[in-house]
């Protein structure tokens, strides 16, 4: 069901840039931009349930109803955005070179949803890790491969940013991930590996 999960989200989060691209005022950003941060919100979460899986490490249900808690939290923190100052202070609509971008003014639980971000990460790393070093029996190919995904998924949020703000560059990692997903499952069927 992760699999399913995370092409679902990685769909509909890159159909919200292509409609945000697309847009022509304030609005029709804002309304893409929910579609967007489904992805933002829940992507990483559900990577994370997926590199634990994996790596046959076992996550309380109580930490995994929380963690989905919170990540709901935030994305209603998204949908307020236009008619509360929680997750954006102050949103401006702007066109430059054909391209268009929001100025914004951050609001506290985008402080949240960046440390949530970070978190994950830093919580999947080590579990790759952990399950590198210490799990004979978890797929170290797929473990690689998941690692690999991962940096990419991090270089490019945090470093496209870095570069160059006013391009997006999370779509074409989450193209990156579903090819990543794809060969893990064709070996997983492939060799018949319990992961």
């Amino acid at each position: 069901i992760l699999y399913t999960l995370a092409f679902i989200l990685m769909t509909l989060s890159n159909m919200g840039n292509l409609l945000f691209a697309m847009s022509e005022n304030l609005g029709e950003a804002l309304a893409s931009n929910r579609f967007t941060y489904l992805g933002g919100c829940y992507l990483l979460l559900i990577i994370t349930f997926y590199v634990f899986e994996m790596s046959h490490i076992q996550i309380p249900k109580w930490v995994s109803i929380a963690a989905i808690s919170l990540s709901t939290v935030i994305y209603l923190g998204v949908l307020s955005i236009g008619h509360s100052s929680i997750f954006y202070k102050s949103v401006t609509y702007h066109v430059s070179d054909g391209i268009v971008f929001l100025e914004k003014d951050y609001g506290i639980l985008h402080t949240v949803f960046y440390i949530v971000i970070a978190l994950e990460y830093i919580i999947s790393f080590a579990a790759l890790i952990y399950a590198y070093v210490k799990k004979p029996n978890a797929s170290l190919k797929s473990i690689r491969l998941l690692f690999l995904l991962q940096t990419v998924s991090v270089i490019s949020f945090f470093g496209g940013r870095m570069l160059y703000d006013k391009i997006e560059w999370l779509p074409a990692s989450y193209v990156f991930a579903m090819i990543i997903f794809l060969i893990i499952s064709n070996r997983t069927i492939l060799y018949d590996e319990e992961y």
